[in-house]
């Protein structure tokens, strides 16, 4: 930087001017106006030379301004670099702890997800194989009512026709057989319907139910 009011140091004061002598009147007073004149000289060379001193003065401590200023300014240069680091580092650091964090909490969703996604599979597993069994035990069971109904069905028929031939028989020895028979056939006949609509129902409602079963299985 250049400073401002440089002028010429000086390296050393003048030398001092020859001093005149004093003169000597003949009558043998001595003239003061040399010893005047040679202060006044003495007390200007003094200005100058402290003029001059404190003109060096001043240039050095402009020199010595501008120098620490020069490295006051490179100091902040410096601690600004080092400050921008750090708090990149800081960023830095805080972003990544942020995605650590981040990336923790997704593994953890996956996980819970996953055991979720298991634990749906085993339960809808288990729910199939009981549909499965229900719905075999209960078609095996419409399946022996069935079987067990038209057992039934066929005895009390062959029962009925039993009785109702000796019926007739009875009737027709005593008059009216062909009355009596008429009857007892339409009698029969409304019993076995009411039996096997009966069946007939309840296979209706085990093969609904069997249906529902298998459909709420998928």
């Amino acid at each position: 930087m250049a400073n401002r009011g440089t002028h010429h140091r000086v390296a050393k004061p003048p030398a001092m001017p020859p001093q005149p002598q004093p003169t000597i009147p003949p009558q043998g007073v001595i003239d003061p106006t040399a010893n005047v004149l040679s202060l006044v000289a003495a007390a200007i060379q003094r200005q100058d030379d402290l003029r001059d001193i404190e003109l060096n003065r001043a240039d050095d401590m402009r020199d010595l301004t501008s120098k620490y200023e020069e490295k006051l300014a490179q100091v902040r240069e410096k601690a600004q670099r080092d400050l921008a680091v750090a708090e990149s580092r800081r960023i830095d650091a805080i972003t990544l702890a942020e995605s650590r964090r981040i990336d923790a909490l997704l593994a953890a969703q996956a996980n819970n997800v996953a055991l979720a996604s298991e634990k749906a599979a085993t339960q809808a597993a288990t729910l199939a194989a009981q549909v499965t069994a229900n719905a075999e035990a209960l078609r095996t069971q419409v399946a022996a009512t069935a079987a067990t109904t038209a057992q039934s069905i066929a005895s009390l028929r062959d029962s009925l026709e039993k009785r109702l031939t000796v019926v007739e028989q009875n009737q027709y020895q005593a008059g009216g057989a062909q009355s009596q028979k008429t009857e007892g056939t339409k009698n029969i006949q409304w019993v076995i319907t009411l039996i096997v609509g009966a069946v007939m129902a309840s296979l209706g409602m085990g093969i609904t139910i069997l249906f529902f079963l298998l459909r709420g299985s998928h």
